[in-house]
C-alpha cells in the first residue's frame, strides 16, 4: 500500500508492516492505543501527519476517518482542531 509506505516514510521508521482490516480487533486496536500513548511528546504529531496523510491519501476524507483520527489525537492528548466547518 503506497499511502502506508509513506506513512512510513514520515514517521522514519522502517519495521512496520500493514496488517489486513480483518485481522485486527478492537482489543488489538486498543492495545495499539495505549502503547502509543508512551510515545515522546514531540513524537506524537509526527504520528498524526502520517495518519493524516493516509486518510487524504486517496482524495478523499471519509466522516468516519475524521472521527477516528480525532479519537487517536485526542487518546494521543494532541487534541485537533475541527477540520472540516458545516
Amino acid at each position: 500500500n503506497s499511502s502506508f509506505q509513506a506513512a512510513i516514510k514520515i514517521l522514519g521508521i522502517s519495521h512496520l508492516r500493514l496488517i489486513a482490516r480483518e485481522n485486527i480487533s478492537v482489543e488489538q486496536f486498543d492495545k495499539a492505543l495505549t502503547q502509543l500513548e508512551s510515545l515522546y511528546p514531540l513524537q506524537k504529531p509526527r504520528l498524526l501527519k502520517a495518519i493524516a496523510h493516509v486518510i487524504m491519501h486517496d482524495g478523499v476524507v471519509q466522516p468516519l476517518e475524521i472521527q477516528l483520527f480525532r479519537a487517536i489525537a485526542q487518546n494521543l492528548d494532541c487534541p485537533v482542531p475541527p477540520l472540516i466547518s458545516n
